[in-house]
């Protein structure tokens, strides 16, 4: 990828083939970068607004503008708003509200949009905006991070997206202009209509209100073309639901996401807290996941001290190629701690672990805690199906499928690799004036 970093605003561009990205920077690098390189082969643009700014999104236009042919050959849009809550301002909202607008009129046949709205609000933009979002027709991957409810989602604004094969939503349950207010009916839930598509649905609630994790499970349990589930429990009672819904649903869910609420007082058990050992024991009588017998992948998101034997003994019942772990949570020393040593010896030899043919550790920032999986897993090691990913975790949070290894590298190349781009593009402008 060549990378020229330029202020608030880069804009990523990937061709067609599995060729590396090109940065666009700014609108006086759009001449030289239309002689060199030709506007046909855009696919993905990425922006990245990390400070205060006056309007994101205008340089993006005129850069659009500049060139009509380009928009309509756009298949990816990407914007991500890390702005922290002293850094942003009070017009953040309406840019995002904006996007569906820009593209409408300038990104017409765009099939996947990803918005990251860390540090923002996102739980008061206005109905329009989702209404907006409906006439995106061509829309195939829509990920809404910090800029969606799930109430949002619940009533309705995907129902019309025919093309809609995979939805991610991470934000809240309830809109702060909702709450006081006690009118939602989980009986009244306005079940999923004309996404007959609809393959992959993650969600990731902030919060412990209202019922999200059953109301999730209600909303999904119609649509039977579902591959690929991210399930997020909030509280230990709705265990056994997820795993009344995993009864229903094993012979057809490829892969599963499953996130706890990030709530120690919720999770954590010690031998000095009755309460927390009640909540152990749920885990191990009610959260089966031998259910899902097609499973190929399998990605936990857990919170610390939830992850004891009883835990990694209901994972040993799965037969998953992959297994990724992301940490907070994964508290491997938990694992050690609670579990009888010959207890321990039987899980991991189950055959889950034996013909697994991947297993990824997600760390931010954490690398105490390699040598402790090295020594849960000693065959694995010596097979190299271990993996280790260190993300570096964001001043306002950073969720977590960004986490994943991702063709935008965060680094920035040395400034001599930056010179060298420049001076090959100015070649390329003489030698095809």
């Amino acid at each position: 990828m060549i990378h020229l970093p330029f202020d608030i605003i880069a804009y990523w561009v990937t061709f067609l083939r599995d060729d590396p990205g090109t940065l666009i920077t700014c609108a006086s690098l759009n001449r030289l970068w239309h002689q060199a390189c030709r506007p046909h082969i855009f696919q993905r643009i990425v922006v990245d607004v990390r400070k205060h700014t006056t309007d994101p999104l205008v340089k993006l236009e005129s850069f659009l503008d500049s060139d009509r042919s380009i928009g309509p050959l756009v298949q990816e849009l990407r914007l991500r708003f890390l702005i922290s809550d002293r850094e942003r301002g009070n017009s953040y909202e309406s840019w995002i509200c904006d996007v569906p607008r820009l593209l409408l009129t300038r990104l017409p046949y765009v099939h996947s949009l990803e918005i990251i709205g860390l540090g923002l609000p996102n739980d008061d933009f206005p109905p329009t905006f989702y209404e907006e979002l409906q006439q995106l027709v061509y829309i195939k991957r829509l990920s809404l991070v910090y800029c969606c409810t799930l109430y949002d989602v619940l009533n309705g604004f995907v129902s019309n997206l025919p093309n809609l094969t995979e939805l991610h939503i991470h934000g809240q349950w309830l809109a702060t202009r909702l709450s006081g207010q006690d009118d939602f009916d989980l009986d009244r839930i306005p079940l999923p209509r004309n996404i007959p598509k609809l393959k992959t649905f993650y969600y990731h609630n902030d919060d412990a209100s209202g019922p999200s994790t059953l109301a999730f499970l209600e909303w999904i349990r119609p649509i039977k073309t579902l591959k690929s589930v991210g399930i997020h429990i909030d509280r230990d009672i709705a265990l056994k639901d997820v795993a009344q819904f995993f009864r229903e649903r094993g012979d057809s869910l490829e892969q599963v996401e499953i996130r706890f609420l990030d709530r120690s007082d919720y999770w954590e058990w010690d031998e000095a807290h009755p309460e927390g050992n009640a909540r152990q024991k749920v885990i191990q009588d009610h959260f089966d996941l031998k259910a899902l017998k097609s499973l190929q992948t399998l990605h936990i998101h857990t919170v610390d001290h939830v992850s004891g034997a009883p835990f990694l003994a209901q994972v040993a019942k799965t037969r998953p190629q992959r297994i990724v772990i992301t940490d907070t949570a994964w508290d491997l020393d938990a694992c050690v701690k609670t579990a009888e040593p010959l207890e321990l010896d039987n899980i991991l030899s189950s055959p889950t672990f034996e013909y697994l043919h991947e297993i990824l550790f997600i760390y931010r920032g954490i690398t105490q805690k390699k040598d402790t999986v090295l020594e849960l897993f000693p065959k694995l090691h010596s097979q190299d199906k271990i993996r280790f990913l260190w993300a570096k975790a964001d001043a306002v949070g950073t969720p977590d499928s960004a986490l994943e290894p991702s063709p935008y590298a965060d680094d920035y190349p040395p400034p001599g690799f930056v010179l060298l781009t420049l001076a090959f593009f100015a070649l390329l402008c003489l030698a095809f004036p």
